[in-house]
């Protein structure tokens, strides 16, 4: 999988004002299940008002909500435990923009998952 868009990316932190690269999330493998039942992924990107499948090109750079709905729906299901395979995506940046490799280089990511009861 590459990165497709910067706007996707959380970064991975600079030394010496180089930036290291930068990493995406992107859900993967088996199918998500909610208290033990298949669900479907879906994602809203108009404040929770209109829901579709997710991966359907409703992505807009930096701001989503994802959620999970009944199999064959895309209304937001009630739910105790979900779970839902995630994949992280490390890019370097080029050799010559990053910092001296001749000691260590840490990387430094970070996102943040918000929960929102709907």
């Amino acid at each position: 999988m590459g990165l497709a868009s910067d706007s996707y990316n959380f970064g991975l932190g600079s030394v010496s004002g180089k930036n290291v690269g930068s990493f995406a999330i992107s859900t993967v493998g088996s199918a998500p299940t909610a208290d033990g039942a298949a669900v479907d992924p879906i994602q809203s990107v108009d404040g929770n008002v209109t829901w579709a499948a997710a991966g359907t090109g409703m992505q807009t750079p930096g701001v989503s909500t994802f959620s999970w709905a009944p199999t064959g729906t895309v209304v937001p299901g009630a739910y105790t435990t979900i779970t839902q395979p995630l994949a992280i995506t490390a890019v370097l940046n080029k050799k010559a923009d990053l910092p001296d490799l001749s000691q260590d280089v840490p990387l430094d990511g970070l996102a943040t998952f918000t929960l929102t009861y709907l």
